[in-house]
Formats: C-alpha cells, sequence, structure tokens
C-alpha cells in the first residue's frame, strides 16, 4: 500500500491575521510527510504564528509555524481529533476527541497535557463564547458541554440529537445548533 503524505498549503490574503480581505493566493506550502487521512478542524494562535491542525485519522495534532512555513512538533495519540481551540489568554489548546470522548487541555508552551475532561461520548466542535468566556463542546448524543479556561465543566445543556456543529452569537448570548438526526 502506498502511503501518501499531507500538505498543507497557506493562502495569503486571509482575513484571518489581521489583513484587509485580498483574493486568495499561494502562499506557502507546509510539507506534512507521516500525516494520512482526513484533516478536520484548525485553529489560530495568531499572534505566535502557530497553526494547530487536527489530522483526525492519523491521530495527532499538528503545530505549524505558518510565519516560517514548518512543522514545529506533533502531538501523538490525540484520539481521532476534531474540534480545535487555542485560548490565547492562557496559552492552553482545547482538543475534542471522538474516539474517547475526551476534551484534552495542552499547555502550548510546554506542550505538556494540562487537563482530560471526560464527556459522554464523540466530542466534536470546540467553540469559545466571548460573552461568559467559556469554551463549549457539543458531543455523545447530543449536548453542549460548558468548561471554564482550566478545563473545569461547569454547566450541559441537553440537546435532541448530536450535534453536528455549532455557531455561537456574535451579537447576543444564543448559540445555533446544527442537529441534522432531528432534521
Amino acid at each position: 500500500m502506498k502511503q501518501a503524505a499531507a500538505t498543507l498549503v497557506l493562502l495569503s490574503g486571509l482575513f484571518l491575521w489581521g489583513q484587509e480581505p485580498k483574493p486568495l493566493a499561494l502562499g506557502t506550502r507546509i510539507e506534512l510527510s507521516n500525516v494520512e487521512g482526513r484533516i478536520d478542524h484548525f485553529t489560530a494562535d495568531v499572534k505566535g504564528h502557530r497553526l494547530f491542525m487536527a489530522a483526525l485519522e492519523n491521530q495527532t495534532i499538528e503545530v505549524l509555524d505558518v510565519a516560517n512555513g514548518k512543522r514545529l512538533r506533533t502531538i501523538a495519540n490525540a484520539a481521532e481529533p476534531q474540534g480545535l481551540y487555542y485560548d490565547e489568554a492562557t496559552n492552553r489548546l482545547f482538543v475534542g476527541c471522538r474516539k474517547n470522548g475526551t476534551t484534552r487541555v495542552f499547555d502550548t508552551i510546554t506542550f505538556d497535557l494540562f487537563k482530560t475532561v471526560t464527556f459522554p461520548g464523540n466530542v466534536d466542535n470546540v467553540r469559545y463564547d466571548p460573552h461568559s468566556h467559556r469554551i463549549i463542546v457539543g458531543y455523545g448524543d447530543g449536548s453542549l458541554g460548558f468548561l471554564d479556561g482550566n478545563g473545569n465543566r461547569l454547566d450541559t445543556i441537553p440537546l435532541d440529537a448530536h450535534p453536528e456543529s455549532f455557531q455561537v452569537e456574535k451579537g447576543g448570548t444564543r448559540v445555533f445548533v446544527n442537529v441534522p438526526d432531528q432534521k
């Protein structure tokens, strides 16, 4: 069986890096040898010029230096990472893991595991609510879990089925949840 290697193509002109919107153009490529299969979510450390990538099928989190176009490190044994959120205030990376229903919190200076929070089932999306200063995790057969910046569980909102995705309202306090199994 032939092995494939992933290549991350970084496009210039993205609003993510605080620039004025421009047409997309190839900025650089970062070769990701030994990364195979499906890539899921990304999160950015804008000030540190790092991009965190969930390599779901590879079961790794890839830490990329976008300023210098290189991989900084790989966090292995990530149990099918999906949702990611980088918290600039605490230098922590929240990683939702599909395989074992955990959200793992890493210190992004040392890359040590800071905390593991277990949920009943597939953890998918991870978002930040700037109004309540909480991290929101979509998981299992249908729930949103709320964590503080230290990874402590705060609240849960039950849903009718698994939340495939959700977004936090920018100008208010609501969360809009996609629950496709309930149409």
